[in-house]
């Protein structure tokens, strides 16, 4: 596919030069790049999960839900969430 860019100077000297030196085209190098970049943010996007490791402990207290924005806040705030102080 064809498409027009605009690259900066210094960018594209390192371009032509990367590729002059591993004799392949301009085109290629920049693609190789483009790919690089691609993968490692979706590498980086992966290691991002949900997941908490919980070392010596034993979860979430009684009482505390983590889809409970108020009762979290609360929580924080004061110590004890509403359950627990009726």
């Amino acid at each position: 596919m064809r498409t027009t860019l605009s690259i900066a100077d210094d960018v594209l000297a390192t371009y032509r030069r990367l590729a002059a030196e591993s004799h392949r085209t301009l085109s290629a190098v920049i693609e190789e790049g483009l790919r690089e970049l691609a993968a490692r943010r979706e590498a980086a996007e992966a290691k991002v999960s949900g997941h908490f490791t919980i070392v010596g402990g034993e979860g979430l207290r009684p009482g505390i839900a983590l889809d409970d924005n108020a009762g979290l806040r609360e929580f924080l705030d004061e110590g004890l969430p509403l359950e627990k102080r009726r």
